[in-house]
């Protein structure tokens, strides 16, 4: 069953590969792209989001991962649509946690 705190929600910065955020229940994982340490908020206890948490959770390499392949295949699906053509489903990178239509 979908809850709270299993379901991620993803969003990426305006600016092309500046950063990417994933948010599951109350923690925030925001992905730099090596311009900055990547962060991890807990917004439950920290809604300003003033102390980075990241040392605390082992999973952010996996998360780290996980928004890096939804970016890619976000990309690629933007520059079909700006194409107009294109085999965008070839160059996606599967990912098990993201259902791409």
């Amino acid at each position: 069953m979908m809850t709270r705190e299993n379901y991620k929600i993803r969003s990426a910065c305006w600016h092309e590969s500046l950063c990417a955020a994933q948010y599951m229940g109350d923690l925030k994982y925001i992905h730099h792209f090596g311009n900055k340490p990547d962060e991890i908020f807990n917004l439950k206890t920290d809604p300003f989001e003033t102390q980075n948490v990241i040392g605390s959770f082992k999973e952010a390499a996996q998360w780290q991962k996980e928004v890096q392949t939804w970016y890619h295949n976000l990309e690629y699906l933007y520059q079909k649509h700006q194409d107009g053509a294109g085999q965008v489903a070839q160059r996606m990178v599967p990912n098990d946690t993201a259902e791409i239509h």
